[in-house]
């Protein structure tokens, strides 16, 4: 126990100067891989694909080779404002080519959740769609490349848009 703590706490003193990774990266060290989620003086935790969370002693990690370290992108969203109007019918294929046009997005991380959210507003209806994309340099692209199709659709559909879209990319 006093191995892990005086450990943990070098660790801690080094890393506040040259911190390897960080909340956020994506690592693959002991055979674990995955987002580091929380980072503290003892314990790592590692978020993995499957969604599992894997504390690992941090004062462990001192000595291991970090086989990869590098910032994924992050959480997107792109919003339309649908008529209050539109039809269940009109709904249901929003919703549905909305997802269809983010899963086929070159920029999202193929293994990260896709969510479409509905919300009524006093004057729209509000269809927000969230994915995480491959880098943060390749948001702006994935909220446009989103944007053109999901409109272009929805003026080859005659589906009414309360006003027009605007996409969001969370820090």
């Amino acid at each position: 126990a006093a191995q892990a703590f005086v450990g943990g706490l070098t660790y801690k003193v080094m890393s506040t100067f040259t911190l390897p990774f960080q909340p956020g990266d994506y690592i693959t060290v002991k055979g674990v891989s995955g987002r580091v989620t929380q980072l503290n003086t003892f314990f790592t935790k590692v978020k993995t694909h499957s969604g599992q969370t894997v504390s690992l002693p941090t004062y462990s990690l001192w000595n291991e080779a970090i086989a990869t370290c590098q910032k994924k992108g992050q959480i997107c969203e792109v919003t339309f404002y649908l008529s209050p109007a539109i039809t269940s019918a009109q709904s249901i294929v929003a919703e549905s080519t909305l997802r269809d046009t983010v899963h086929s997005s070159a920029y999202i991380e193929p293994s990260g959740p896709v969510n479409i959210y509905y919300t009524q507003r006093p004057n729209a209806i509000e269809l927000k769609a969230t994915a995480t994309v491959t880098a943060a340099e390749h948001s702006a692209a994935f909220s446009s490349e989103v944007t053109q199709q999901f409109l272009a659709f929805t003026r080859q559909k005659q589906i009414p848009l309360a006003h027009v879209a605007s996409g969001v990319c969370a820090q």
